[in-house]
């Protein structure tokens, strides 16, 4: 019998952080380069916009699930924590992210201010994790919570997620497996039911994801 993983709510939250570095990174260098050159052909084009359409989606998922559940808690056990920052630094971000997704919205999105709320949205992003990665350290995960309590916030973040994505789950969670390295992606799959990643995300999503490709690791 394979050997269960044991809980590692921080990595978890590291994951997800290099998954919205990556995507930041990647989506503002090819919209800065369709900026000069003019947007790709078709398949390409769709694959750009699905993949910052799904950078938007994880990122306001994770912040949801850190508003929701897991700042709540920090504030009780770590009182000193600065966890006004953190949401402050959310509801900046959101505004971006709301134009982002009107943007997306449209059947031919302007790329231009796509590209402005990026930048905007990237100045923050990474003063914001530093100071996130502080607070929600390993050590200060495990001095908050016992393993048990781990599983069940991270069960409760999957879930909380999955309920915001809604039927955009047949992009998101490719997005986010194939924004990870090959390591991390095993380790984060964990956290999934078998079938979404051993049948829908490799067949029956298949077709819906697959424009994404060119942007995503192998």
């Amino acid at each position: 019998m394979a050997e269960q993983q044991k809980p590692d709510l921080a990595g978890d939250l590291l994951r997800i952080h290099r998954v919205v570095t990556r995507g930041l990174k990647v989506s503002l260098e090819h919209g800065k380069t369709y900026l000069e050159t003019g947007l790709p052909d078709a398949p390409d084009q769709e694959g750009f916009y699905n993949y910052v359409k799904a950078l938007a989606t994880v990122l306001h998922s994770h912040h949801s699930g850190e508003d929701v559940i897991a700042f709540p808690l920090v504030r009780v056990k770590i009182p000193t924590a600065p966890v006004d920052h953190l949401c402050a630094d959310h509801e900046k971000m959101k505004v971006h992210l709301d134009e982002i997704e009107r943007l997306m919205a449209d059947s031919n999105p302007s790329l231009s201010p796509l590209v402005e709320q990026l930048e905007k949205l990237n100045e923050i992003w990474g003063a914001h994790i530093h100071l996130e990665e502080t607070v929600l350290s390993v050590q200060n995960i495990r001095h908050m919570f016992q393993s048990y309590e781990e599983v069940d916030l991270t069960k409760q973040f999957v879930q909380h997620s999955m309920q915001l994505v809604g039927d955009l789950d047949s992009l998101v969670i490719p997005f986010i497996l194939y924004n990870l390295t090959p390591e991390d992606r095993a380790i984060y799959s964990q956290n999934l039911p078998p079938v979404v990643t051993q049948q829908l995300v490799p067949t029956a999503w298949k077709p819906r994801w697959s424009s994404m490709q060119p942007f995503l690791l192998n």
